[in-house]
């Protein structure tokens, strides 16, 4: 991008620093979905949660229903957001892996069947989730302790015919690494006797440990997040300098800039650059965060080359290339501590390039 573009950006963003958003990306296919994520997928039909012994449920005798109290699946324990019991529907006429779990069972039991699931800790960070979806229209949050992180809505309506038809449901994956602890499910009211909802057979996965590092990618966001917090001074010179270095950042968010083991693509290379630019936006700013945004910016940038290095190191590199990487990380650190950190920033790209180079 170059300086026009950006200044064009950076007069647009005056009024929008504030509005950073975060959030995962929702799908509705289930290959889609699985194609997305990297971690262990667990797989729940619900059927340890089901006692068959439920009273019939319509004149049909393959379905039955049961009103259990909270249960624990190996990935979650399900309870009712009001206090009342969740629904277990099961039936082989359903098509979609019975049983079904679903709300707390038509208007005249209650109609907003909400669920909570509350995951288990022991798995992991939670990289995403997937869910056949009958019919109901669902409002999904995800929550850290009792605070949402995310939100989406699905409906599907209470077309009958959903309950043959294994291929429609509801997905999200984790793609800002927000901490969640509890997916909740509120499930709005559709005025029929059926169910307000039913969902079916759900997966989930957890990040292992094989999953691509977003240490790199988070060192930025943290950076954007905290520049983008701070206030508009009323100075049009100043609020333009503070868009300007959070349009720099926002571009030097990329993941495309980082490989799996968190070191920078050749592409990535950029990130010097716009860290510069941002950094030249951020001198001008009088906050006192800005600074702060500066100091973190080049300790952000010395890991980066610190961790090209140690790569070079282990790959047995050229010595002598290693060596003039090392050296000018070293002069990079001397003029950030005098207080100059474009030059500083500068150096550590040189000190990034020969390291990439020795191997």
């Amino acid at each position: 991008m170059n300086y026009f573009t950006r200044f064009m950006l950076a007069i647009f963003s005056l009024a929008l620093i504030h509005s950073t958003v975060v959030g995962g990306d929702t799908f509705t296919e289930r290959a889609d979905w699985q194609n997305a994520v990297c971690g262990t997928i667990v797989g729940d039909g619900f059927g340890e949660l089901i006692d068959f012994t439920g009273q019939p449920f319509s004149s049909n005798p393959n379905f039955t229903v049961q009103f259990l109290p909270s249960q624990s699946t190996s990935w979650a324990t399900i309870t009712n957001t009001d206090g009342s019991l969740p629904g277990i529907f099961a039936g082989k006429e359903l098509g979609v892996g019975s049983p079904v779990l679903v709300g707390v069972g038509g208007p005249e039991n209650n109609p907003y069947g909400n669920l909570d699931f509350t995951l288990n800790p022991d798995l992991g960070d939670l990289e995403g989730f997937y869910f056949n979806h009958i019919f109901g229209a669902v409002v999904v949050t995800m929550y850290d302790g009792d605070t949402v992180v995310d939100s989406f809505t699905t409906d599907l309506g209470d077309d009958p015919s959903n309950f043959s038809n294994p291929t429609v449901g509801f997905g999200w994956t984790n793609t800002d690494s927000l901490k969640v602890t509890k997916i909740r499910m509120e499930f709005t009211s559709l005025g029929t006797d059926v169910s307000d909802i039913a969902i079916g057979f759900g997966e989930i996965a957890f990040d292992d440990g094989s999953c691509p590092s977003d240490d790199a990618l988070d060192g930025i966001l943290e950076v954007l997040d905290a520049v983008a917090s701070i206030p508009p001074t009323g100075n049009r010179f100043e609020d333009f300098a503070l868009a300007y270095a959070t349009s720099a950042i926002s571009e030097a968010a990329n993941p495309d800039f980082f490989t799996e083991d968190g070191l920078l693509t050749n592409q990535g290379q950029q990130i010097f650059s716009l860290l510069n630019q941002a950094t030249r936006g951020l001198n001008w700013v009088s906050d006192p965060a800005a600074q702060t945004a500066i100091d973190d910016i080049q300790q952000y940038l010395s890991d980066i080359v610190q961790a090209e290095i140690d790569s070079a190191v282990a790959a047995e590199g050229v010595p002598f290339l290693i060596n003039v990487a090392e050296s000018y990380l070293g002069l990079a650190e001397a003029y950030a501590a005098i207080g100059v950190p474009r030059t500083a920033i500068r150096l550590r790209s040189f000190s990034w390039f020969f390291a990439r180079i020795s191997y």
